[in-house]
């Protein structure tokens, strides 16, 4: 993070290093890599919302780039005004499919 957004360059060289040691170490017919995008939702509970979108654009770049699956974790408990439900739609907004519980 460099003032309160992520580092696109650091992380693009971070993430890109840890997905190709796990594509390495990935076994089977069937090995495929998926990181969970967690630091999402620390960001978003910190009230960092233009951060927790970057996050996520960067995250979608590395999927489509590495061929790799995202998954993204929020707790729905936190959002619980309309407020709080707007910025959660924005953030889902980012993603290619979204599940969750009611």
């Amino acid at each position: 993070m460099v003032n309160n957004a992520p580092d696109p360059v650091l992380f693009r060289r971070v993430a890109g290093d840890l997905i190709m040691k796990a594509a390495k170490q990935a076994k089977g017919e069937r090995g495929r890599v998926a990181a969970c995008g967690e630091g999402v939702h620390s960001l978003l509970a910190a009230g960092y919302l233009d951060a927790t979108i970057a996050l996520e654009r960067l995250w979608n770049e590395m999927a489509k780039l590495y061929e790799i699956d995202i998954l993204c974790a929020y707790l729905r408990s936190d959002f619980a005004t309309n407020e709080d439900i707007s910025t959660l739609a924005r953030v889902c907004a980012e993603h290619s499919a979204v599940y969750g519980a009611k």
